[in-house]
């Protein structure tokens, strides 16, 4: 059942939003594999793993795959045990996406448990973030750099439960004064009743 949420948040993933999947027109097990194929995330720095499957990271089908983040750290299967996780996919240039970081640094502050973590993939290069956006402000999440991704809607959210099944996800943000109120009022609620689950 585990993986089946998992090959679900691929589709997600992959699919460009106006062309979401619905319960009626799910993909057949070759598509699924092509999906599979499709979403390999790219890290350009020596720390890492040239190409790394992040669905199997997810599952933990694959225990030797990871990621580095901006501090060092690294991203692995064990990243993902018992928690609940909210991933966030931006880039630099993406206004929204810039809009909403100082509510997805209120959220992690506001839920301040270790049981909760938001993970945040970038496309551009840790550099660029580390001069454009962490010159200026530091935050309460962990940036993944130099992620390759398909085209789809920006940012993208995806709210994973303790058992890395998805049960929130979002395309595209707010960049009106409400948006980091928006960004709390839909995942605070959701994240505090899963944590006491």
């Amino acid at each position: 059942m585990k993986n089946a949420h998992i090959r679900w948040m691929l589709i997600i993933l992959i699919c460009p939003f106006h062309q979401m999947l619905t319960a009626q027109n799910k993909p057949s097990a070759h598509k699924l594999q092509e999906y599979n194929k499709q979403l390999l995330i790219t890290q350009k720095t020596a720390k890492s793993v040239d190409t790394t499957n992040l669905i199997d990271i997810i599952s933990g089908d694959d225990k030797e795959a990871f990621m580095i983040d901006l501090n060092g750290d690294t991203l692995n299967h064990k990243s993902f045990d018992q928690k609940v996780i909210l991933l966030d996919f931006w880039y630099l240039a993406c206004k929204p996406c810039i809009v909403e970081m100082p509510g997805l640094d209120l959220l992690a502050k506001k839920v301040n448990s270790p049981d909760f973590e938001i993970i945040t993939f970038a496309i551009d290069d840790g550099s660029r973030i580390k001069e454009k956006l962490l010159s200026k402000r530091n935050f309460n999440f962990r940036i993944i750099p130099n992620v390759a991704q398909a085209n789809r809607v920006y940012p993208f959210k995806l709210l994973l439960n303790k058992e890395n099944q998805i049960i929130d996800y979002k395309a595209g943000g707010n960049v009106g004064d409400d948006s980091i109120n928006k960004l709390l009022n839909n995942y605070l609620p959701k994240v505090k009743k899963e944590l006491q689950e």
